[in-house]
């Protein structure tokens, strides 16, 4: 018999015939195998740490695009960016966009991206030329963007990226 069994999760397969398990069929079989089986199983369960979801949260350096006013030489490439990208200065401000030139978003405009009011990813995309990646999206859970509408609707349009989003739903206002 080639049975294994992931204790962790109280997993198990035959390696011979294909089966596997359901819910509470592996702590069954460990039963009828003896006690201190099921004792092993729970304290290895115990011991099982759980990841940590990393927190997300903006760059240090994190700078909120003005639409208007005097801009720094990069504040100004990062705005004439989104310009070019077809976002309104609406957009830019309602979206809380900006941009940051250091770290693991550096020379990257930055789109927060919220649910339910906590910021729960980023997304970089670089305004220089030849950086790589070109875009980058924080780590951690991945989550859509929602670029507008209020999601009670019947339809929705989904697309790749998030300034395809922001167009759509400039277009469909």
């Amino acid at each position: 018999f080639r049975l294994g069994v992931n204790v962790s999760e109280g997993k198990a397969g035959c390696f011979n015939c294909g089966w596997t398990s359901r819910t509470g069929t592996v702590e069954k079989i460990l039963k009828e195998l003896g006690i201190e089986y099921v004792e092993r199983l729970n304290a290895v369960r115990k011991k099982v740490v759980k990841k940590k979801k990393p927190k997300i949260q903006l760059p240090e350096d994190f700078q909120l695009i003005r639409t208007s006013g005097k801009r720094s030489h990069w504040h100004e490439m990062a705005y004439q960016y989104l310009k070019k990208r077809g976002l309104t200065d609406e957009q830019i401000t309602e979206h809380k966009i900006g941009f940051s030139m250091l770290g693991m978003f550096r020379y990257r405009v930055v789109i927060p991206v919220f649910y339910k009011g906590k910021l729960r990813g980023l997304v970089g995309r670089t305004f220089v030329k030849d950086l790589e990646p070109p875009y980058l999206n924080s780590i951690g859970e991945k989550v859509l963007y929602r670029a507008g509408g209020t999601g009670t609707g019947d339809k929705a349009i989904l697309v790749e990226g998030v300034f395809d989003g922001l167009a759509i739903a400039d277009a469909t206002k």
